[in-house]
Formats: C-alpha cells, sequence, structure tokens
C-alpha cells in the first residue's frame, strides 16, 4: 500500500513540474515598419518575476536600403508605467554590457537582459534612424523565457 501511495504521489509530482517549468516564445513587435512615422516603436511589457531567464531576438530587416539603421535599447519598470534604461549583454560582446545596439543590415540580433536586475517587467524599444518615406525598415521582437 505504502508503495503504491509513494508512486502515485511521484507520478502527480512528475506531472506537475512538467506543467510549470520549460520554455515559453512569444512575439513581442510584429512584423512593425519604422518610417517617417511611427520612427519607433516599443513592445508590449515582459513580466519578468515568474522567470529564470528572459532573452530576446531582433529580426531587422531594411526595406530600402539608404543609410537607415536601428537602434534597440532594453527598458525596466518596477510598475509597469515609469520606465528606465537597462543593460544587456549580446552573443557578440559576451561579458561586455551593452546600453544599445545599432543594427545596420539585414540580421537577426540576440540578446538577454543582465541577470542582476531584479525588476518585474521590461520592454524593447526600436528606434529608426535616417528614415524617412522611402527609406524605412520592418521590425520584429521575440522574447524567449525559461521558467
Amino acid at each position: 500500500m505504502f508503495k503504491k501511495l509513494v508512486l502515485v504521489m511521484l507520478g502527480i509530482f512528475i506531472v506537475t513540474s512538467m506543467a510549470f517549468a520549460g520554455t515559453d516564445n512569444r512575439v513581442i513587435i510584429d512584423a512593425v515598419t519604422l518610417d517617417a512615422d511611427p520612427t519607433s516603436a516599443a513592445s508590449v511589457s515582459v513580466y519578468m518575476q515568474d522567470s529564470r531567464q528572459t532573452s530576446f531576438f531582433v529580426d531587422y530587416d531594411e526595406i530600402e536600403v539608404g543609410g537607415v539603421s536601428a537602434t534597440v535599447t532594453a527598458q525596466v519598470s518596477y510598475d509597469n508605467i515609469n520606465w528606465l534604461a537597462a543593460n544587456f549583454y549580446d552573443y557578440d560582446g559576451t561579458s561586455t554590457l551593452q546600453t544599445s545596439e545599432i543594427l545596420d543590415t539585414d540580421c537577426w540580433y540576440y540578446f538577454w537582459l543582465n541577470p542582476d536586475l531584479i525588476v518585474p517587467f521590461a520592454r524593447i524599444r526600436v528606434v529608426c534612424n535616417n528614415c524617412d518615406v522611402d527609406d524605412n525598415v520592418d521590425v520584429s521582437v521575440y522574447e524567449v523565457v525559461n521558467k
């Protein structure tokens, strides 16, 4: 009887631990074209309190090549209203904290927030530089969360 109870409890533990762990992915900026209007886009806020790690992918695509670029920054908030600039790491910079990254050729850019930040909310902001009606970029941002 005791063995059956232990096996049932172990089974319940395994099933519930799988339900609450894992990786979640979502689009937080969905194919926005930045040009003369709008020149920037901010993502929806990301709730980070329930995650162990949060990272981001930016898909940058120049529609018209003409000296345009986009600046990627991260912001954090304690109340989802007041936002402050945040540092992040990227794949190329290894151990160097970044405050922003300028993308000027079609690419995928990968980065993650400084793990020392203890804040509940974050968002990603992308600003187009030298954009006008015929010089513009398409931007998408994806969040990957490890719970």
